[in-house]
């Protein structure tokens, strides 16, 4: 087993991409770190009057328009109006992050692909990613396993242990498989497949429109 730091390889491939916005057509886009990037949201958060609003508003959505709560309350075994009140009592209490995370579980957990939270500024606008592309498929030598690998490189990443066709077996100390499954659960996608596709999907990108930041 190898164990290396890819940062160095990243951060070159970011300068790459920075450095032919124009040609790219993204001339307005900027790059951070995730750290950064944390940091400049901070700069901005949302207050607790807004806060409140958001919820006031998210309650009265789905306890008096949402005509799909009685089935979602039976099938699911979830009580989005109760958790949203749970939710408005502890805002005071909660952190940035925290309030968007708590707020997106509580519409995923409808598995209604209509109705969503979105994100404010600045996650409406950003888009988190990692400098490849993942992708699986069945070996039907080992049992129809599922196995993961690396189909595309950003251009400019170049690292000598990793590269096109190299095989991700974990993620932050977990199975793959289990990694991405857990992703997909946080997608209000109503069957498994789905969900499991876009959880392999946000392995590499996201949109931060309708995820928090990994």
């Amino acid at each position: 087993m190898i164990i290396e730091d890819g940062r160095e390889a990243t951060q070159k491939a970011i300068d790459l991409m920075r450095e032919s916005k124009g040609t790219l057509g993204i001339d307005t886009a900027e790059f951070f770190s995730v750290q950064d990037f944390l940091a400049h949201a901070k700069q901005n958060p949302l207050t607790l009057p807004e806060r409140e609003t958001i919820v006031e508003q998210a309650i009265e959505l789905l306890d008096q328009l949402y005509v799909h709560l009685p089935f979602k309350r039976a099938r699911y075994a979830v009580d989005p109006v109760q958790r949203l009140r749970l939710i408005r009592s502890q805002l005071k209490d909660l952190e940035e992050l925290a309030f968007h995370r708590e707020m997106l579980q509580v519409f995923s957990r409808l598995r209604d692909a209509h109705t969503f939270y979105g994100l404010p500024e600045p996650y409406r606008s950003a888009v988190a990613f990692l400098p490849f592309r993942l992708k699986c498929f069945s070996d039907p030598a080992d049992g129809g396993r599922r196995r993961f690998l690396v189909t595309q490189l950003i251009e400019g990443f170049r690292h000598p242990h990793f590269g096109r066709f190299a095989e991700i077996t974990a993620w932050n100390g977990m199975p793959v498989e289990r990694a991405i499954e857990r992703e997909g659960g946080y997608d209000p996608l109503g069957n498994e497949a789905a969900r499991f596709a876009r959880g392999l999907q946000k392995m590499s990108s996201r949109s931060l429109s309708f995820h928090i930041p990994p």
